[in-house]
């Protein structure tokens, strides 16, 4: 069994937004800012699921919610694996696609 760390407790979300509002205004307390809603709305890091195609998919996503790896296996059985940059494009492809002519 996978297990994902849950929300943060309240207390500890609530002194994070008082130490953002006693910041002075400017780069580091939007960083802060950022990171702070980052922290109150986690992110979907597991899919397990089919499309209405026939298509079973496991997707695994990082720490802000961007997949970075991909495994497919198509209504005809034949399997797929992609892992994903920070972009969502396509690094590696295994089987790779075979080379256009």
């Amino acid at each position: 069994m996978v297990r994902s760390p849950g929300p943060p407790p309240v207390g500890e979300i609530a002194d994070r937004i008082k130490m953002v509002r006693a910041m002075n205004e400017g780069p580091a307390r939007d960083a802060a800012a950022r990171d702070l809603e980052e922290l109150r709305q986690p992110h979907e890091r597991v899919f397990v699921g089919r499309s209405s195609e026939g298509i079973a998919a496991v997707a695994l996503a990082d720490g802000k919610g961007r997949q970075r790896i991909r495994m497919y296996v198509g209504s005809d059985g034949a399997g797929r694996l992609e892992f994903l940059d920070e972009a969502g494009e396509v690094v590696y492809r295994f089987p790779p696609e075979p080379a256009s002519a």
